[in-house]
């Protein structure tokens, strides 16, 4: 709250879509506040809508591809992605696959180097 003047000063949106990817074990719900903060500036802000990201990239990355192509086609235009931790891993990998339909990478808290290993070991899962 004590920052809300300063936040509510940034850059206005334009209907630009973006897609919020969360962290590993998290769903939605732990994006809501920075969806709806993006809501407010005038972006056309949106969850994954897949539940909980359980860590599997072989078998998330097609399934946000999907997403993404789908929110391209309805907006019409490429898709932003804000990725948190493994979120933000995906986020790189799909914008690297199809940088037709992505626009705009920001990742928070990801690794700049590795990938899946990094978090199942972070987890204790190798």
């Amino acid at each position: 709250m004590l920052r809300f003047p300063e936040l509510a000063r940034q850059p206005r949106g334009h209907g630009e879509p973006i897609l919020i990817l969360p962290g590993y074990g998290a769903g939605d719900g732990s994006t809501t506040i920075l969806k709806v903060y993006l809501r407010l500036l005038g972006y056309r802000a949106r969850g994954w809508g897949l539940g909980r990201n359980r860590g599997d990239a072989a078998e998330l990355l097609p399934r946000v591809l999907k997403r993404i192509a789908s929110f391209a086609r309805r907006t019409d235009q490429k898709v932003r992605l804000i990725g948190w931790s493994f979120g933000g891993y995906l986020a790189r990998e799909l914008a690297r696959e199809r940088s037709d339909l992505v626009g705009q990478v920001i990742t928070l808290g990801t690794p700049v180097i590795g990938g899946p290993e990094i978090y199942r070991c972070r987890q204790g899962l190798s």
